[in-house]
């Protein structure tokens, strides 16, 4: 019962490497998929392993996952240095910069120096250049105030249609949150 093993896409090998990070040993027997041969035995699988049977040859996009650690290669496939590389790769070069939105499903205890990493990363000249904006560390202001972190506040989570309980989810220590640095950058989502 060996599972083939066929590549579709770049998509595809970001996910099952980013999935790795998770070190999952755990087979499980996954249900029947739709129209499957139920007469076929069913072997306990990895979760990549079941991914790997699907098809990403359409999927259009990159995926930029984020792992816990300090990232320093250039050519590191998590976290802002990946969102780099896409940057470079497929944006167009006369393309100027906008505004940066940002949400998290969490914020980590990131510094100031690391959020001028971050904007740096989305520098559509900057990456293109042979310069190293982030060993460099010089990331313009301008730049930098571009950049709109989009966090819930209490009472937006008082009133989600699941109040309170809504905001379980959202893991956030104060002391991460609350950097005094972080007040100037922490915007509201509205329509």
């Amino acid at each position: 019962g060996e599972v083939q093993v066929l590549t579709s896409s770049s998509f595809e090998e970001d996910l099952i490497q980013y999935l790795d990070t998770y070190r999952q040993t755990k087979k499980y027997v996954w249900p029947l998929e739709h129209g499957a041969d139920t007469t076929r035995e069913r072997i306990p699988l990895l979760l990549t392993q079941v991914l790997r049977r699907y098809d990403y040859s359409s999927a259009y996009g990159v995926l930029v996952p984020s792992v816990p650690g300090y990232h320093r290669l250039n050519n590191c496939p998590f976290g802002h240095l990946k969102l780099r590389d896409a940057v470079r790769r497929h944006t167009p070069a006369n393309r100027s910069g906008g505004t940066i939105v940002c949400q998290y499903s969490s914020i980590g205890s990131f510094s100031l120096k690391w959020l001028h990493e971050f904007a740096s990363s989305m520098d559509v000249q900057a990456v293109r250049s042979s310069l190293q904006p982030l060993a460099r560390g010089t990331t313009s202001s301008a730049l930098l105030d571009k950049v709109k972190i989009v966090w819930p506040t209490v009472e937006e989570v008082r009133t989600a249609a699941a109040g309170y309980a809504a905001g379980g989810p959202i893991p956030g220590r104060m002391k991460n949150v609350d950097k005094p640095f972080l007040a100037r950058f922490y915007h509201r989502w509205s329509a």
